[in-house]
C-alpha cells in the first residue's frame, strides 16, 4: 500500500507480467530500494527487481504533495546493450478509491 496523507493512492498488490521474445520472464530476487528522496514538496522512491535472462524491472514512485499527484513508472532494462528483444509488459495497479488515473505510454 502507498498512502498520500489520509488517502490510499495504491491499495493492494501491483501485479506485473513481463514477456521477453514471447517467453515469460520471472523475478529472480526481491525488490531493492535504489534511491529515496523526500522534502516538503515531494517524496520519491525508486526500486529495482532482477529478472531472468539479465533483465531488471525498475519502478519509480513520486508523490507531489501540494499537487496531490502520484507519478508511477516502470522500465524493463537489459544488462546486455547489444541484444535486441521484444518486451511485452502488463501491470495491474490497484488505485485507492479516491484516485483517478491517466495512462501515458513511452517507447524506446
Amino acid at each position: 500500500e502507498l498512502s498520500a496523507g489520509k488517502h490510499h493512492a495504491i491499495q493492494g498488490p501491483c501485479e506485473t507480467e513481463i514477456q521477453i521474445n514471447g517467453e515469460s520472464c520471472a523475478a529472480r530476487d526481491g525488490w531493492v530500494a535504489t534511491c529515496e528522496y523526500s522534502d516538503d514538496d515531494v517524496h520519491y522512491l525508486e526500486l529495482a527487481q532482477p529478472l531472468e535472462r539479465g533483465f531488471v524491472l525498475q519502478r519509480q514512485f513520486m508523490v507531489l504533495r501540494e499537487d496531490q499527484c502520484l507519478y508511477f513508472a516502470d522500465a524493463v532494462v537489459s544488462n546486455d546493450a547489444e541484444e535486441r528483444s521484444t518486451i511485452e509488459y502488463q501491470v495491474r495497479l490497484p488505485l485507492g478509491r479516491s484516485m483517478t488515473g491517466r495512462l501515458e505510454l513511452g517507447e524506446s
